[in-house]
């Protein structure tokens, strides 16, 4: 999940890492789950944000379950350094994995004013928070898995079949970014799915399609 450089002031450095205790609890805390962490030893993140985390994965695997995993794989919660610009990733390579930038997430309220900034501008989908970054990064891994065209399926939902036009649908429904790739399109939908109150008749249908196409029932 990148960012806009623009007025971007960087993260805090490195403060005080985790204890052993603290982490060894957030490890029985994402176990509860079925949650596997990794990466975390050696970081400075912030406990709070990481088990809002893992909540925010669970949450989405109750509704998703085959983004849980398998005995063999399950779904594992990465810490790693990654560029600035990125708060989190996914690869298709790794279809059960979320890696989160451990510089981003050691300071919950400097992530939750850059994220806001961001979506106050539409960068993000606006009026979701920063709780929304795990949700845009489930939307990634769905997407690999089932194989999806994020584009195919808005223009079926705005039937809109120009592509200028459909991108401006994609910015005046979801954001600036879910513009920027037909993968960020299903990404930004995860986002509003999971992360607003009411994410509106336009992301509802979108993951309703989605859906359908999963369970091979397009119409």
């Amino acid at each position: 999940m990148a960012r806009d450089e623009s007025e971007w002031q960087g993260w805090q450095s490195f403060g005080v890492p985790l204890r052993d205790d603290v982490l060894f609890a957030l490890q029985q805390y994402a176990s509860a789950y079925g949650i596997k962490m990794d990466g975390f030893e050696n970081t400075d993140v912030d406990a709070d944000l990481i088990r809002e985390a893992l909540d925010d994965c669970a949450k989405v695997i109750d509704r998703f379950p085959e983004l849980g995993g398998t005995k063999e794989q399950p779904f594992t919660l990465r810490a790693r350094e990654m560029p600035d610009t990125d708060f989190a990733e996914t690869r298709k390579s790794a279809p059960f994995v979320i890696s989160i930038n451990a510089s981003a997430f050691r300071s919950k309220e400097r992530l939750e004013s850059e994220y806001a900034r961001l979506a106050e501008q539409n960068w993000f989908v606006h009026g979701t928070d920063y709780r929304s970054i795990i949700f845009h990064e489930f939307g990634h891994l769905y997407s690999f898995m089932h194989r999806l065209s994020g584009v195919r399926i808005m223009k079926k939902v705005s039937e809109i079949h120009h592509k200028k036009d459909v991108l401006q649908f994609i910015c005046d429904n979801l954001s600036e970014y879910a513009a920027t790739g037909s993968g960020e399109i299903t990404a930004e939908a995860f986002s509003a799915y999971f992360g607003k109150k009411d994410p509106g008749q336009t992301v509802l249908t979108f993951i309703a399609e989605c859906v359908k196409l999963e369970c091979g029932k397009e119409g």
